[in-house]
């Protein structure tokens, strides 16, 4: 079986460096919990899929200060499968009108 590899934008690299140590945390783990298990293995509260698009899902984290969301797609190619973090959003996600 081939091992998930995790693939991101070095943006998320510098947002999850402006969040707190505990939220940062759970997102980290929640992602090392995709690639050890398999993301299609993953479900609620952890992850959830995004309403309206196919194979796009988002990584849920909460603290006491707010909720970050970590959102991401997988892939697969030949032999090699990636999963690739798109887009993060700060701690309050827009309003839903933005979202369509």
């Amino acid at each position: 079986m081939m091992k998930w590899t995790v693939e991101h934008h070095e943006k998320l690299e510098e947002w999850l460096n402006t969040l707190s140590a505990e939220i940062k945390a759970k997102i980290l783990r929640i992602v090392e919990m995709l690639v050890c298990y398999e993301p299609h293995n993953i479900k609620e509260p952890y992850v959830k899929p995004v309403k309206g698009y196919k194979k796009l899902f988002e990584i849920r984290a909460r603290e006491k200060d707010g909720l970050a969301r970590v959102f991401y797609f997988t892939r697969q190619l030949k032999v090699l499968r990636n999963l690739l973090i798109l887009l993060v959003l700060k701690n309050q996600p827009p309003p839903k009108a933005k979202w369509r």
